[in-house]
Formats: C-alpha cells, sequence, structure tokens
C-alpha cells in the first residue's frame, strides 16, 4: 500500500466506479435545524428531507458526461490526483458511512490487480 499516493489513475478509477455505482441513491432522512431555502424553494426548520446522493454524483455541471465512465475526471492535467468534494457516495457529516475508508481500499486493491494482471484496451484506440 505504499505506492498508493504514486498510482493516480487507480484512485482516479477508483472515485469514477464510486461515482457511477452509487448502490443506494438516496440518503438517510435527516430534520432541518433551522428555516432553508433551497432554488427558491422555503423548507421550514423541523422538516423532514431525504437528500438525493446521485443528484450530486450525476450533475453535469460538477460531472460533465455523468453517464460516461471517465476516470480522467479525477485528474488534473499534470497527472495527479484531484479531488472533488463533491463525491460523496458515503454521505457526508456526522451520518457518513463509517466503512468508506474499508470500500475504498478494497476497491483499490481489486483494481490494482487487475491493472497488474490485464491488458486492458478499447477497440476504439
Amino acid at each position: 500500500m505504499a505506492d498508493k499516493n504514486d498510482l493516480p489513475y487507480v484512485n482516479a478509477v477508483v472515485s469514477e466506479a464510486q461515482r457511477m455505482a452509487n448502490l443506494l441513491p438516496q440518503n438517510l432522512f435527516r430534520v432541518t435545524n433551522e428555516d432553508v431555502k433551497i432554488q427558491g424553494y422555503h423548507i421550514p426548520k423541523g422538516s423532514v428531507v431525504c437528500p438525493q446522493i446521485s443528484c450530486v454524483l450525476y450533475d453535469d455541471k460538477i460531472f460533465p458526461e455523468p453517464y460516461k465512465f471517465k476516470p480522467e475526471r479525477f485528474l488534473n492535467a499534470d497527472g495527479s490526483y484531484r479531488k472533488y468534494e463533491e463525491l460523496v457516495p458515503f454521505s457526508v457529516g456526522k451520518r457518513q458511512c463509517a466503512g468508506e475508508g474499508l470500500a475504498r481500499l478494497e476497491l483499490y486493491i481489486v483494481i490494482a490487480n487487475i491493472f497488474q494482471t490485464f491488458k486492458i484496451s478499447s477497440k476504439n484506440l
């Protein structure tokens, strides 16, 4: 695992896989602790809301061509890994999934092993 930070493309593939393969499009229910206005809609304090994680993960303003698998979106021009605050497949805040680190690590190991074992190419290239 010492090479993890030296393999930005593997990290980009993990991030893109998590962005696209969102298993639970809804989050846990939340209660607003103050009056909120979202896109012109007033949501009073104490309202029960259910955030739609997929609305963020598939927002074309944040992730252009959101339905295409493009790990490059997680790479800077110099090839280094680019982190997005909007990548929230495990939610955010106090109710964030405690297993996020383990899930990312498992995906990293599987994807790195696939890249190490197989030659992957595209017919279109």
